[in-house]
């Protein structure tokens, strides 16, 4: 108890020093730290990584007052530049934990279970940050950790991990926060005997049981191609999906206001918006956000929720193997005093299963307003591409698209009448056709909840 205190009154006292500062004083200073590097991957990771998870949690996630678990060292600076948002810092420090451990990890259960700090009863968590420590960690030891921890969760804590892709590296890698949510990844700065595993997402949510992938994140743009980046979230809830209104004091600008793309005209979204804007609507986007916020939707007078159903049904697959015939029991739950005026699905329906598509119709009826509208896309493409593509509304209601939008990927819905008669809860109000970039057809609809 003692070094928790001590650790968020040391963090407390920068707090005036400024976000910038925060960056630019002390975090340069590797005073007493010797890098080794071994031959072969070790100098693959002394690069750059940008951290969109990182970016999703501070601009979506992060409100004054927030609690946050720092599972690595004091000294990567990003705990430092929190303190910006006015979060409450706690360090657990498990490189000190693996630096103790033997390199055939006896006891390591038990020297875990020493390690942990004491903390209040009262005391729970919006944020953890795991940094790449899970990938050093057995399975069982990781069910432990969770374990302990565990009573100091909330519906909706959020927790944030890397997971080496390809070479594993021999040690636990230093991410020094540079700017921009972009981190120096630096050599063998600890002393710790433990081989990484290359823990599959499916592997590590068997042994999370109540933690479920929100979001995620690989091979975008400033990433390293050796690093994806988990959101899972704890006890997910829909009270939990809404985004925090953008505001100039609590915001990080990080994407531009404008997100390039492709134009894609959308009339009948447009015609909704506008209608839509008269009042206090609440929206829910369905679409593959890629650490992004919708730059319209943020700033336009909605409650805006949001919810990666894709990647939840993605990985829910893998969980599941060859029964995949159920999606997850958290897919698109929330309270019943939530209830929405539109939801954006996007190019979702492209990549679902027919079972699957009739269940989010269900799902969503449930929680739409006797006038609630329905809005999604089909792209006329022989195959699917890998993922979603990520759209972004524009304040005069044009849509931009990025990523792609036909591939190798077999179509499980070939028609848009087949599509249609899968959600008999809705009829159909606006269908549109039109090209992107003059080479691809799509079908635009917009569809209203009939009771």
């Amino acid at each position: 108890m003692a070094m928790l205190t001590h650790i968020k009154d040391r963090l407390y006292s920068g707090l005036n020093n400024g976000f910038n500062n925060d960056l630019n004083n002390g975090l340069n200073n590797d005073a007493g730290v010797n890098y080794s590097f071994t031959p072969g991957t070790d100098m693959d990771y002394l690069m750059q990584h940008r951290s969109l998870g990182l970016a999703t949690v501070v601009k979506e996630l992060l409100s004054e007052g927030c609690n946050i678990l720092d599972l690595g060292p004091l000294c990567s600076g990003t705990t430092e530049s929190f303190l910006r948002l006015g979060c409450t810092c706690y360090v657990e420090d498990l490189i000190e934990y693996l630096e103790s451990l033997s390199s055939d990890g006896q006891d390591a259960i038990q020297k875990l279970g020493d390690h942990l700090l004491p903390k209040p009863e009262s005391l729970k968590f919006d944020v953890v940050l795991c940094w790449d420590l899970l990938n050093f960690l057995k399975l069982d030891t990781i069910a432990f950790l969770m374990e302990k921890l565990s009573p100091h969760f909330k519906s909706g804590t959020v927790l944030h991990a890397m997971r080496y892709v390809g070479p594993q590296p021999a040690r636990p890698k230093r991410f020094k926060l540079l700017s921009d949510f972009t981190y120096q990844i630096l050599g063998d700065a600890y002393r710790v005997q433990i081989a990484a595993t290359s823990h599959s997402t499916a592997a590590l949510l068997k042994h999370m049981r109540q933690f479920s992938l929100r979001n995620t994140l690989i091979n975008q743009e400033g990433m390293s191609q050796h690093i994806a980046e988990l959101l899972l979230e704890f006890d997910a809830r829909g009270s939990q999906k809404q985004l925090r209104k953008k505001t100039q004091s609590n915001t990080v600008h990080y994407f531009s206001d404008r997100q390039s793309g492709s134009d894609l005209p959308c009339k009948g979204l447009g015609k909704v918006l506008a209608y839509l804007e008269a009042k206090n609507a609440s929206i829910l986007e369905l679409g593959k956000s890629a650490g992004k916020k919708n730059a319209y939707l943020s700033n336009a007078a909605f409650d805006v929720y949001a919810e990666d159903v894709f990647s939840s049904i993605y990985w829910q697959n893998k969980v599941n193997g060859q029964n995949r015939d159920r999606l997850s029991e958290t897919l698109l739950h929330f309270s019943d005093q939530v209830n929405f005026d539109l939801v954006l699905a996007w190019d979702l329906f492209n990549f679902c299963m027919p079972f699957q598509i009739a269940k989010i119709g269900q799902l969503l009826s449930a929680h739409l307003h006797s006038d609630g509208f329905l809005h999604f896309i089909l792209f006329n493409t022989r195959g699917t591409p890998k993922k979603p593509a990520v759209f972004d509304i524009q304040a005069d209601y044009s849509v931009t698209v990025s990523g792609a939008v036909a591939g190798d990927g077999s179509r499980p819905v070939d028609s848009a009448a087949a599509l249609l008669k899968l959600l008999p809860q809705f009829k159909l109000l606006i269908h549109n056709v039109g090209k992107l970039n003059r080479s691809v057809d799509y079908q635009e609809f917009l569809l209203k909840l009939q009771r």
